[in-house]
C-alpha cells in the first residue's frame, strides 16, 4: 500500500520485498540492562513492550515496515497518520502506549533507521530514552491525550519538555550514558547554527519550531558550563537562530526549574500549564491555529 504524504517529499510503503533492498528485519536485540528494564515495565503496567525498526530509502521517499514487525497492524496504523509520520521522520525514535480493552497495553518503541548513523554505537541510549517515557506512563504519571491532528505534536512536545529531567535522572540511576549519545550531536550542530541567520518564522512549521523550544529547554535545564564546555555557545546559537522562542524559554524554564516533578500532583500542574502555554504561544505569538 502506498500513501503520498501531503506537503512532505516521501510516501509510506509497506512491502514484503522492498525492491533491490535485502529484506530488512524489524527485530531489535536488547542488552541485558534493557531486558531488565523491559521486564520491570511489563510487570509494573501488566503490558507488553514491543520494539521495531522502521526503514527509509536513501532519498527518504519511502518508509518500510518489515513483515516481521510484531503488532504490525497497530504500527502501520500510526505510520499512516500524517501528523505522527511527520514527527517520526524527524526523530531517532518514538514510543507509543496503545491500550487494548481486555488485553495488555502495547508499549511500542519505533527506531527510525534512516537516522541510525547519528546514534551509531549508542543504540542503548536511544531505546532507554523511550523506555523512560513508557516507565513514567506505567507509573501513572499524567500525559496529555494525543488526538492525531495537525498540531498533535504540541501535546507530545509538552510532555517531552516536562518529562526530560525526570527521565534523565532515571537513565543516570540505571547506568545509561545518555550524554555520550546526545552531546556529540549537539556539538556538530553548533557551527551550522552559528553560520545561519534566523529563518523567517513563517517559514518554519509549527511542530519543528516547538521541537527546537523543547531542545533549548532541555539543554538549559540539564547542563551547566561546568558540565559541558559548549553550553553557553549552544544556548547563544539557539538564541540567534530562533529569537522568537526566547520569552517562552525563560517562562517555562522558571516553572520547570522550581518544581518537584517527582510529585505527581506538581507534575500534572506543570504539564497542564506547559500545554496551555504552547497553545497560547502558537495562537498569540505565531498567529497560527493552535
Amino acid at each position: 500500500m502506498r500513501i503520498r504524504a501531503i506537503g512532505m517529499a516521501f510516501a509510506l510503503l509497506f512491502l514484503a520485498s522492498p525492491g533491490a533492498w535485502a529484506q530488512p528485519s524489524a527485530a531489535v536485540v536488547l542488552s541485558a540492562p534493557l531486558v531488565e528494564w523491559r521486564e520491570e515495565i511489563e510487570a509494573a503496567g501488566e503490558g507488553k513492550v514491543i520494539l521495531a525498526r522502521v526503514f527509509m530509502d536513501r532519498n527518504r521517499m519511502n518508509v518500510y515496515l518489515p513483515d516481521d514487525a510484531e503488532e504490525r497492524p497497530i504500527i502501520a496504523g500510526h505510520l499512516q497518520n500524517q501528523a505522527f509520520l511527520n514527527q517520526f521522520v524527524q526523530t531517532h525514535a518514538m514510543s507509543i502506549n496503545f491500550p487494548v480493552e481486555g488485553e495488555p497495553t502495547r508499549h511500542i518503541v519505533l527506531l527510525n533507521m534512516a537516522r541510525e548513523e547519528a546514534w551509531e554505537g549508542n543504540e542503548d541510549a536511544v531505546i532507554a530514552r523511550e523506555f523512560g517515557n513508557i516507565w513514567l506512563y506505567v507509573k501513572n504519571y499524567p500525559a496529555p491525550a494525543y488526538d492525531g491532528g495537525p498540531n498533535a505534536c504540541l501535546s507530545v512536545l509538552a510532555n517531552n519538555i516536562v518529562q526530560a529531567r525526570v527521565i534523565r535522572e532515571e537513565l543516570s540511576e540505571r547506568g545509561f550514558d545518555y550524554d555520550a549519545y546526545w552531546l556529540p550531536q549537539l556539538e556538530r550542530a553548533i557551527p551550522q547554527m552559528e553560520a545561519t541567520e534566523a529563518q523567517p518564522i513563517e517559514e518554519i512549521p509549527t511542530c519543528e519550531l516547538i521541537s527546537k523550544l523543547a531542545l533549548w529547554l532541555d539543554i538549559k535545564l540539564s547542563y551547566t558550563p561546568e558540565d559541558w564546555p559548549h553550553y553557553e555557545r549552544f544556548l547563544a546559537a539557539m538564541g540567534k537562530r530562533y529569537p522568537v522562542l526566547r520569552s517562552m524559554v525563560e517562562q517555562l524554564s522558571g516553572s520547570l526549574e522550581h518544581s518537584d516533578l517527582h510529585e505527581k500532583g506538581e507534575y500534572e500542574r506543570v504539564l497542564t500549564n506547559t500545554v496551555h502555554s504552547l497553545h497560547g504561544f502558537v495562537q498569540l505569538v505565531l498567529k497560527r491555529e493552535g
